[in-house]
């Protein structure tokens, strides 16, 4: 394998765009296979990047190298042209996370091209994301097993943190905001049984604040999760650095969700949104996040609806609580109805459709394959000698058929007329009346006479009692038998019946080709 002798040598562009064009080509097992593939992958991610002294000391980088902008323009680009999308996506997941689980959720290049993956996941399928986010969800909990494994090792006992390890860490959240929902999404469904004792919590213990009760379901649950580490203030931390970006509303949607959802304990549901919203501990998480709501351009209004819910005193669950005083209270109803539809009404799409097509290009131009891939359309010989006015077809004619009257000559004048072009179709719209009723009419006797039909179906076959002579033996050579009858019900196939079933049957054929060709008349006229 050259690439890693290409790559030392300096060629970094290269090497990027044949590793590209391979791995579009093969079976991407193939190459999961391969001697040191790995190896070049690794270094093709962080050819370009700044040292880790640099990196240390001024923080991750928001914005993509020439590189890593390379690779996520030819996901968009491939995302186009291979036959199954989720396929092609699944494999650069198990690529970029699933063989790099000690090191994928750190680096802000793997960061960037996992936002362009759940990019161009969800202009594909917005619900289920093609199946990423259950495969982030598997390696997520692998991590965490491997995790409490080392915890109980000798030297555990030298640190005091024992929190869980979080999926991504807030000083990462704005290298890439897609990649952020994507891995916020999978962090929040992965501790049930810790949040299920915090709400149980919340319901024996109200007066306690919300540190103290997670404290208590840390205690219990053997899973050290902090104040801050509780989904609805990572979204509420997300949504303060997201506000450029297109995933800006579904962030939002989540925050509600997170915050508005009811939850189940005891058989009986619960909305602690006030709770996690009015705590003290949680104010300078909040905050910035207010002061974001507060201030974005949002022309759609849920920004400002969403601040109206979060930072209020209503407690929305009690009986007879009037919604309209929140803006876009539908979608508050909806939150508390366990409705999880991605809002997309309030999601850029042009904007998103931009970004994909704008990465496409890229890549094309870059790699000198849009001419290619066009399909180049040659004239015939015929045209060759005539000119470019000459090739362009006519309006396309109307057929015509004998037993369809011609379209009526109406002037152009005559279209500003109400009357006039009034006059020209009253006498059809009183034939389409007409026969609509007749329609209507016959659908309703075919359903009487289907009903019929269902009754004589029930006195096809009558019930008749019958005297049937039984002979008792106690055994073969039995010389004194018993003769008796017995009584059995017996069915009797009824002549009459069927004869009438059979002309219910021609009754009903002969509605139903009158119905039929009303149906086409209307049509017609």
């Amino acid at each position: 394998m050259y690439h890693p002798k290409v790559s030392s040598i300096g060629s970094h562009k290269a090497v990027p765009i044949t590793v590209l064009l391979a791995f579009n080509s093969y079976r991407f097992v193939f190459f999961m296979k391969v001697v040191r593939f790995m190896e070049v992958f690794e270094r093709i991610l962080h050819v370009d990047q700044c040292s880790y002294a640099v990196q240390w000391l001024s923080g991750p980088s928001l914005t993509p190298t020439p590189i890593v902008r390379l690779i996520c323009s030819s996901l968009s680009y491939y995302s186009k042209h291979v036959h199954d999308v989720g396929k092609y996506l699944r494999a650069w997941i198990d690529l970029l996370c699933v063989r790099r689980p000690a090191v994928w959720n750190t680096d802000s290049a793997t960061l960037q091209l996992l936002g362009s993956i759940v990019h161009i996941a969800f202009m594909n399928d917005t619900k289920n994301l093609l199946g990423i986010p259950d495969m982030i969800y598997n390696l997520y909990q692998q991590m965490l097993k491997s995790w409490k494994e080392n915890s109980h090792g000798i030297f555990s006992m030298f640190t005091s943190d024992h929190a869980p390890l979080a999926l991504i860490a807030d000083s990462m959240f704005g290298v890439s905001p897609w990649a952020t929902y994507l891995l916020l999404l999978v962090e929040s469904r992965s501790y049930p049984t810790f949040y299920q004792i915090l709400y149980e919590t919340f319901v024996m213990k109200e007066k306690l604040t919300v540190e103290e009760a997670c404290k208590r379901a840390a205690s219990k649950s053997s899973i050290l999760l902090t104040t801050k580490r509780l989904a609805v203030y990572r979204w509420a931390e997300f949504v303060s650095v997201s506000s450029e970006s297109t995933v800006f509303p579904l962030a939002l949607q989540r925050l509600a969700i997170e915050s508005y959802s009811l939850k189940t304990v005891n058989g009986r549901k619960y909305c602690f949104a006030r709770r996690f919203l009015d705590s003290s501990t949680a104010e300078s998480v909040l905050r910035p996040c207010k002061k974001v709501l507060s201030e974005v351009a949002d022309p759609k209004g849920l920004a400002k609806a969403v601040n109206g819910w979060l930072f209020c005193s209503h407690e929305v669950t009690r009986s007879g609580f009037d919604f309209s005083v929140f803006d876009l209270d539908y979608l508050l109803q909806l939150v508390l109805a366990d409705d999880t539809n991605v809002w997309l009404d309030f999601v850029d799409n042009d904007r998103l459709q931009q970004e994909e097509s704008h990465d496409e290009k890229l890549f094309s131009m870059t790699c000198h394959m849009g001419p290619k891939d066009r399909l180049i359309h040659r004239p015939s010989d015929q045209f060759t000698n005539k000119t470019y006015s000459s090739r362009a077809a006519g309006f396309p004619v109307l057929p015509t058929h004998s037993g369809v009257p011609s379209a009526p000559v109406v002037e152009v004048a005559a279209l500003f007329q109400t009357n006039s072009i009034m006059g020209l179709i009253n006498n059809s719209i009183k034939e389409i009346h007409k026969l609509s009723e007749y329609y209507v009419t016959g659908a309703e006797n075919v359903a009487r006479e289907d009903a019929e039909f269902g009754n004589l179906v029930t006195k096809l076959h009558a019930s008749v009692p019958q005297q049937v002579p039984v002979q008792l033996r106690c055994g073969i050579r039995c010389t004194s038998p018993l003769n008796t009858t017995t009584q059995v019900s017996s069915t009797k196939f009824n002549q009459t019946t069927d004869a009438l079933m059979t002309q219910n049957r021609e009754k009903n054929v002969l509605l139903y080709f009158m119905s039929s060709t009303l149906a086409l008349l209307t049509k017609w006229f």
